[in-house]
């Protein structure tokens, strides 16, 4: 059992790299979002 969570823990080790950085890249993209829909609203006011 213990070896089943030790390989576990070393799969996660590789996968959590690659996953952090792919939730900055979409936290980036819901900001850039977020600020786009902003500016319509504004601009939607005039």
């Amino acid at each position: 059992m213990s070896e089943h969570i030790t390989a576990l823990n070393l799969a996660l080790n590789e996968v959590q790299p690659k996953f952090s950085s792919l939730l900055r890249r979409v936290s980036k993209i819901l900001k850039f979002i977020n600020l786009f829909c902003q500016i319509r609203q504004a601009s939607g006011k005039f």
